[in-house]
């Protein structure tokens, strides 16, 4: 696992991270990308120049400081290809044994990906410190995390087909972090964004105000639970939205985790220990820690929101252990 601590300006934060990768010498990297890809990566910056410029300076330093072509790194960074099948969970504080409401998150991918887990202290020149997940390779981006104002927000991928030019997930998500202090505001924020892929977010503030987004590049939905939980994996929920997805297959794992989510929460009894929500966390049954061909639960986190804290698992949840991090 690796950590990442940056703060200062943003050309500033990314003229360390490009002087990291030159340092490292990362194999196969940068990527060897194809004129559609550029074309694509230089359409996103665009985009994402009008709606978090602050990123598009960390991705000027970022090459500055390795040396790499800028339409390189835009392609690579701003145009994620990495289809993860992840699962999200918010819960309010009045459901916790300690008042806190809590966001967790498990992160699949392939075997062995938990090698390039990511832990990012992030604290921008005029913006909001926070601590986020991301890999090596994608240092702009955040999987999910925690603000100093009590945000916190993840996602999971519902559908990939006819990618248009756009903020993607994980800069949306990334920006959120640096400027959000409210569910309110980021709901807004993504409300106003063009979109590149299907997603669904959650994202939960510590004054309890949870949201589930459903985003497309052709419309978005938002729904306000409330019973105070919320649980999304990688289907989009109303149909509404069901319709825009066009991948052609039925995933049933990520169905199957909603529902025992659901589930578990409507059947517990009194309030919610963190030790509870880890052991959903670490559930095999229903594929909330997944081992099958083509998907791995590489790592998972949970966010107590308001404590500046992240609960950290690298590898598997059923095999490891959370460990805090703070910021």
């Amino acid at each position: 696992m690796f950590e990442q601590k940056l703060s200062g300006s943003y050309y500033n934060m990314g003229l360390e991270t490009g002087r990291m990768f030159k340092k490292l010498g990362l194999p196969k990297f940068p990527p060897k990308l194809d004129e559609a890809q550029l074309e694509f990566g230089r359409k996103c910056t665009e985009v994402v120049e009008a709606h978090a410029p602050g990123l598009l300076e960390e991705l000027q330093g970022m090459a500055d400081g390795s040396g790499f072509d800028f339409d390189v790194f835009a392609a690579s960074e701003l145009c994620l290809s990495i289809k993860s099948a992840c699962s999200v969970i918010a819960i309010s504080g009045e459901h916790m044994v300690d008042g806190v409401p809590v966001l967790l998150r498990n992160h699949d991918w392939n075997e062995g990906g938990d090698k390039d887990l990511t832990v990012c202290w992030t604290s921008p020149e005029g913006g909001l410190k926070s601590l986020g997940t991301t890999f090596l390779r994608l240092r702009l981006a955040r999987f999910g995390g925690v603000n100093e104002a009590g945000l916190a927000i993840s996602s999971a991928l519902a559908d990939w087909t006819n990618p248009q030019p756009g903020v993607m997930f994980h800069i949306a998500t990334r920006w959120i972090l640096d400027t959000c202090q409210s569910t309110k505001e980021a709901v807004a924020y993504l409300e106003k964004i063009p979109k590149t892929w299907g997603m669904m977010y959650v994202i939960a503030d510590k004054a309890n105000d949870i949201a589930i987004v459903e985003a497309h590049a052709e419309r978005m939905n938002v729904i306000w639970p409330d019973n105070g939980f919320a649980a999304v994996s990688n289907n989009f929920h109303s149909p509404e939205m069901k319709v825009l997805d066009k991948r052609g297959i039925s995933w049933e794992n990520p169905r199957i985790r909603v529902e025992y989510y659901n589930d578990w929460f409507v059947g517990k009894s009194g309030s919610i220990s963190l030790e509870e929500v880890q052991a959903v966390m670490r559930n095999h049954e229903h594929f909330a820690c997944d081992h099958v061909e083509g998907g791995f639960t590489i790592w998972s986190w949970i966010a107590p929101i308001g404590e500046r804290k992240l609960l950290v698992c690298q590898g598997s949840p059923c095999k490891g252990e959370y460990v805090p991090y703070t910021f």
